[in-house]
């Protein structure tokens, strides 16, 4: 699988965007962009990746 590359949308008078995703599964394919990125989970478990490590959370 090779990973896609995602251009946020920014907006010029903004310092940051927010997004909120609900529902039974995390809906974010394997991508990249050069903007830093935050992800809260509250509760969940199951397997990440990010960068070049895999690891399960819980």
């Amino acid at each position: 699988m090779k990973a896609l590359q995602y251009h946020i949308p920014l907006e010029l008078d903004k310092s940051f965007i927010i997004f909120k995703e609900e529902g039974p599964f995390f809906p974010c394919p394997w991508h990249y962009h050069s903007e830093y990125e935050l992800v809260l989970v509250n509760k969940s478990t199951g397997v990440r990746q990010v960068g070049d490590h895999i690891g399960y959370f819980m």
